[in-house]
């Protein structure tokens, strides 16, 4: 299995176990995180994120450290459809009922 295919399996799985609540608490996985998981060295796990951003399989959640989540999860728990040029949002409570739905592209 190639290491983008890992990397994205990685955050897909672990997506799906998400629900609204702790997608609220915990936003996402961080690149450490995953590198920690599947030992791989964080600057490829970094370059391969990216990837996944740019063929809008992930979205990155722009925080400190920077965030990533499968997007059909994503959508599917908040309810929401994100528009298809979307790669990254700046806050994910834009997205709760209570939020104005902002995107950032």
């Amino acid at each position: 299995m190639k290491r983008i295919d890992k990397i994205y399996n990685y955050i897909l799985n672990s997506s799906k176990k998400f629900n609204k609540d702790k997608l609220l608490e915990i936003k996402g996985f961080h690149a450490q995180e995953i590198e920690e998981a599947l030992d791989i060295l964080k600057s490829n796990v970094c370059r391969e994120l990216n990837v996944l951003c740019r063929n809008k399989k992930i979205i990155k959640i722009k925080n400190r450290p920077v965030l990533y989540f499968d997007r059909e999860c994503f959508e599917n728990i908040l309810g929401v459809k994100l528009p298809q040029d979307l790669e990254q949002i700046t806050n994910i409570n834009e997205f709760t009922n209570n939020g104005t739905r902002k995107f950032t592209i």
